[in-house]
């Protein structure tokens, strides 16, 4: 790998958590000129650390060909040759260059072992999707760097490729550049939330955000006279908010923050009331010497006052549904696992919810769609203190308080699509939830959208975003707020549902059909009693269980095949059924 070891300029002492000094930069033709967004591998044990100042790979781009037959189906036509799933038949012109694939059907780290073993130094995953994602696996015998970046910049570079020479960058850039200031996502605070209810954001005290960044100076000089502008425009392109810090000094390899209430203040973003539409906030640093990578002095955020939508994804604005771009699960659930927002507001009682907007996909390999998979959605009331998100384990005070359940009619994987509760919830002014969806196969994805990242906000107010559920255990989610689950929850005025319509028990039952294990969930507590009859009306099992967060589990193995009703009453008189399948 080409190394550059930099001239003692302090970096040994330079650590700062972020990692905008690392990028993937188009070096050569000036066409194409620039920094891509990208995600890179940094966990597989042997892949080069690109934290360490120096450490980067520049070199030409070649094509993998793997020699496979036929074309692509997904959103980016291709041939499958060059998805890089087999041994490369054009080592000569890939090695000592940087290899460039699709993403396709086999693994991250097959492509990563087929490009190193025909000698390329790096190699450049072109995804099917907008985003580039993070990319799962592992195995430390993968020694070149690994990036991903979206499908645009890819199609751009490998339409280039036809006619020109490509080069370049994969690395840390500290000093690659005279003057190079920087902004990046997981340093700059953005709204709360992407999708912003209307119905809690009636004036500035309601619905207020932080205004706050770090700049970087990642080029070889001082930076002076540096600005950094904040603008919030409307759907009308109409500025309601602007704001400018100017004046400021930031050394060679190091950063300054502006923020609002600190040394550098910017006001906080607040206005006295909030029409509803798209509104763009953007950031925007500049010094008293030309930049020569302009574009990394820019970052963007989109927000959608709406009266329908409450999510963290970006929104798409004609339907203020949740957009999504891409999957994650956990690699160690053999029951359940759950992809869950949290919602808390002081006016929580003006709106309730009827149900959840979300997505999946499926390994393309074992199981390549997701037609028939029943996902269960839920709100559940948390109990837990905050600050038991600083610790392992599972929330324990926790209680169902909707339910619902949602049938794949048709391969809808990677698209939005919405189940509703089997009965609306009206909540509480303070009071803490999550609003979850659910998969049983161990071969789902819950959707996740890459275009946001709240790392800054989750610091900033010390606030969880998303938790997830493995096995019936609700935790922090490991992979960070850098990629959100693209969940939404549809909601209603308090107004329009009588309380007596929410009250009612409701149940889900899963895995349905089953075959030998059958776990019942309800938006109750305490003892129940649970009555099994078949379809003639003779009882087959009549037991009293205590739930356990709303939830038990019963063995029917021993019952016939066929189909039964499961009768549920808790200790106040309440019931319900639910209809089940034994395979």
């Amino acid at each position: 790998m080409k190394r550059i070891l930099l001239s003692a300029i302090a970096i040994s002492a330079f650590v700062i958590s972020a990692q905008s000094q690392i990028i993937c930069r188009v070096l050569e033709p000036a066409s194409i000129l620039g920094n891509k967004p990208f995600t890179w591998v940094d966990n597989w044990g042997g892949t080069p650390d690109f934290t360490v100042p120096g450490t980067f790979v520049q070199d030409t781009l070649a094509i993998g060909e793997d020699g496979t037959p036929g074309n692509s189906t997904t959103t980016i036509v291709h041939p499958l040759s060059q998805e890089g799933c087999a041994t490369f038949i054009n080592p000569a012109q890939v090695a000592g260059k940087i290899a460039v694939v699709y993403r396709g059907t086999c693994t991250f780290v097959s492509k990563a072992l087929n490009a190193q073993a025909a000698g390329a130094v790096a190699i450049i995953i072109i995804n099917r999707d907008p985003e580039p994602i993070p990319m799962g696996g592992s195995d430390p015998t993968v020694t070149i760097p690994v990036v991903m970046i979206g499908s645009g910049p890819g199609q751009d570079i490998t339409s280039t490729m036809l006619t020109s020479t490509v080069r370049a960058f994969l690395g840390n850039k500290v000093g690659l550049l005279a003057n190079d200031l920087t902004l990046d996502k997981p340093t700059t605070l953005i709204s709360k939330s992407q999708g912003v209810l209307s119905q809690l954001a009636q004036n500035g005290t309601e619905f207020n955000f932080d205004i706050g960044t770090r700049v970087y100076n990642w080029g070889s000089q001082p930076q002076t006279n540096v600005t950094l502008n904040v603008k919030v425009t409307n759907g009308s392109a109409a500025t309601v908010y602007d704001e400018t810090v100017t004046g400021l000094t930031v050394p060679a390899n190091d950063s300054l923050d502006i923020n609002t209430g600190g040394t550098n203040t910017i006001p906080q973003f607040s206005l006295s009331t909030y029409p509803v539409g798209e509104y763009t906030l953007t950031y925007t640093v500049s010094a008293a010497a030309a930049d020569e990578a302009i574009e990394d002095n820019v970052v963007e955020s989109k927000f959608v006052i709406n009266d329908e939508v409450f999510t963290y994804a970006s929104v798409d604005p004609s339907n203020n549904r949740p957009n999504t771009t891409s999957g994650t699960r956990s690699s160690t659930y053999t029951q359940s696992y759950s992809a869950c927002n949290f919602f808390q507001d002081p006016n929580g009682s003006r709106v309730g919810a009827r149900g959840v907007y979300f997505s999946t996909s499926n390994n393309r390999v074992l199981n390549p769609t997701v037609t028939g998979d029943e996902i269960l959605i839920s709100v559940i009331k948390w109990d837990d203190p905050l600050d038991q998100l600083a610790s392992a384990g599972s929330f324990a005070q926790i209680s169902y308080v909707a339910t619902g359940s949602y049938t794949y009619p048709g391969d809808y994987q990677d698209s939005i699509v919405y189940a509703e509760f089997d009965a609306p919830v009206l909540f509480n002014n303070n009071d803490k939830y999550l609003v979850c969806a659910q998969v049983l196969s161990d071969s789902t994805f819950m959707g996740v959208d890459a275009a946001v990242d709240y790392t800054f906000n989750q610091s900033n107010y010390l606030l969880p975003i998303m938790v997830s559920e493995v096995d019936n255990s609700f935790n922090q989610v490991a992979f960070g707020p850098e990629t959100i689950f693209s969940l939404g929850m549809k909601v209603f005025n308090a107004s329009e549902v009588s309380v007596e319509k929410i009250d009612k028990l409701i149940a889900n039952a899963y895995p349905n059909p089953t075959d030998d294990k059958l776990n019942i969930r309800l938006n109750a507590e305490g003892n129940v009693n649970i009555v099994i009859t078949d379809m003639t009306g003779k009882i087959v099992s009549n037991s009293t269980v205590a739930l356990n967060n709303g939830s038990t589990q019963m063995n029917i193995g021993n019952f016939e095949t066929g189909m039964y009703i499961v009768n549920i009453t808790t200790e106040n008189g309440t019931s319900t059924k639910v209809n089940i399948v034994k395979k």
